[in-house]
């Protein structure tokens, strides 16, 4: 599922799936589509990410500057591998630009994002189970428009929701979110967010029939959870932010209440998974891995 949960293949991916005008090379075709829309209000303000986690390696800045940010780290890619230096050293080159949402939906003049998980099973048909459950995270500070960077790029306080940079913040469940904003509301997101989910591995079939093909993999004997982020703006719209091929199961934080939350959330959702894949079918505590007994109980 690597060609939706790479930052370096989605576009390519989304490409091929919907066309040139909801995806291209961020160094070719970008700047083309940024001279064809640069009286487009929607299109003045971009967040730019490098291929690393847990927030690193973003930007955000108006779309001239965008531009000249892309080129720059590119440039410098370029001469950091002249000068040999090793990988981890050199400079991390933006793989992906997406449209800013400048007016996402507040909570208390907060920002916030979406955890949903989804499983994978097989190819062909593809089977997408999207979890009932989910994490509703927030930024530590109030959401300022006009100060979406400090000046020289980087996030504005306020402006990014990822937990790794919110540590201890406020986290509420979906059904905490659609009490808040209201059934209706609530009900027509997640109606948009389930169609955005369809949409997105609908576009991964060629590319994931090729590779089982390659890999000429059974019926019924892969499947892959996965993470997928949304934001929400002020009309109520759900925006794909990414999908993670390796989302965190991890329960942190200091608050015992929030800490039980997210921990039911999770497991919950395992649970459910490892019921869904008939795991308790094909496996009993009493089969052997390495001479020793499964050490869990029956799910």
């Amino acid at each position: 599922m690597s060609a939706v949960t790479s930052k370096r293949l989605l576009f390519q991916t989304l490409e091929k799936a919907y066309g040139s005008d909801k995806a291209a090379s961020i160094i070719k075709e970008w700047r083309l589509w940024l001279a064809e829309h640069k009286d487009d209000p929607e299109s003045q303000t971009w967040i730019l990410k490098t291929a690393q986690h847990l927030g690193k390696g973003i930007k955000i800045a108006p779309r001239r500057r965008a531009l000249k940010e892309v080129l720059n780290h590119h440039q410098k890619v370029l001469e950091d591998r002249e000068e040999g230096k090793k990988k981890s050293e050199q400079e991390k080159p933006f793989v992906i630009a997406q449209q800013y949402v400048n007016k996402p939906l507040l909570v208390d003049g907060r920002k916030f994002g979406i955890r949903v998980w989804a499983v994978v099973i097989d190819h062909d048909p593809i089977r997408v189970y999207l979890h009932q459950n989910g994490l509703v995270l927030f930024s530590g500070d109030s959401y300022d428009e006009k100060r979406a960077d400090d000046g020289l790029g980087n996030p504005g306080q306020g402006h990014i929701t990822n937990y790794a940079l919110n540590m201890n913040g406020t986290v509420w469940t979906l059904q905490q979110l659609r009490d808040h904003i209201g059934h209706d509301c609530y009900n027509a997101m997640y109606s948009k967010l389930q169609q955005n989910v369809a949409l997105t591995y609908a576009a991964t079939l060629p590319s994931l029939r090729a590779e089982a093909e390659k890999m000429r993999t059974p019926p019924n004997s892969t499947f892959e959870l996965m993470g997928l982020d949304f934001m929400v703006d002020d009309q109520y719209r759900p925006w794909l932010l990414e999908v993670n091929s390796t989302p965190s199961l991890a329960v942190e934080h200091q608050d015992p209440e929030v800490l039980n939350m997210i921990y039911t959330q999770k497991n919950d959702m395992v649970v459910d998974m490892v019921k869904l894949l008939c795991v308790s079918d094909r496996f009993s505590k009493d089969d052997a891995i390495g001479g020793e007994e499964l050490a869990g109980e029956e799910w």
